[in-house]
Order: structure tokens, then C-alpha cells, then sequence
């Protein structure tokens, strides 16, 4: 993915763009076990890590999709079949965990942030 945005962006003159992934792929996997400090000492890339190492963390601007459970459909391998896969739940003090926890408390009615500094931040109901 990384690659197809160099290549797009290597046709266009200083381009704005919004990628849409998973949480779990906006991250920085150093923060885990299997994640490594450089692409030459590394297991484990994700998108976040990638696009972040490759034109500087001043210049990307992550915003995770969060999810509580459910199912995606994905491959295994990049360009291979897809399948549907069950999510893992989310853990316990995660922001997911929260946000499931609040839904709970304020019903089935969906809600989302404001963000933004002028926004002021918080839960507004849809």
C-alpha cells in the first residue's frame, strides 16, 4: 500500500490524501513484540508505521476506525482469496472496550466525536 502511494503521489504535485484502513493498521507495530525499529529489523509493518517512516510522521495524519467485534473480509496474503474472518474482541481498557461500554449505557442509538480544537470533543448522539 505504501508503494502505491509513493506512485500516486510521485504523479501529482504536492497531493493531499485520505486512506481509509482498520485501526489495527494505522498503528505502529514497534509497539508490539513481533514490531521492529527499521525496515531492515522488522517482522511486523502495518500501514500507520509504513506511511509514517516513509514521509515523516509530521506529514500523516492517522485516524483509526474503531471497532468492538464483528467480521471482515480480507485475505490472508496480499492478492490472495478473501475469506471472512471473526474479529477478536477488543481488549478490556481499550478505546473500543470504552465506546462499546458507553453505547451500552446510552442504548442501541449510534453516536460518534467531534473532534477538532474548536470542537471541544465529546459524545453527541446521532
Amino acid at each position: 500500500m505504501t508503494t502505491s502511494l509513493l506512485r500516486i503521489q510521485a504523479h501529482l504535485n504536492d497531493p493531499k490524501m485520505v486512506i481509509w484502513a482498520h485501526n489495527s493498521h494505522v498503528g505502529d507495530s514497534t509497539a508490539t513484540n513481533r514490531g521492529g525499529v527499521s525496515f531492515e529489523r522488522n517482522e511486523t509493518w502495518n500501514l500507520g508505521q509504513m506511511t509514517r517512516a516513509t514521509f515523516g510522521a509530521d506529514k500523516v495524519w492517522i485516524v483509526g476506525q474503531y471497532t468492538y467485534s464483528g467480521r471482515v473480509t480480507a485475505a490472508d496474503n496480499w492478492g490472495g482469496p478473501h475469506k471472512a474472518h471473526a474479529l477478536k474482541p477488543a481488549l478490556a481498557d481499550s478505546y473500543e472496550a470504552q465506546l462499546h461500554r458507553v453505547q451500552a449505557e446510552i442504548g442501541r442509538e449510534p453516536f460518534y466525536f467531534v473532534t477538532g480544537a474548536a470542537a471541544g470533543g465529546g459524545a453527541v448522539r446521532a
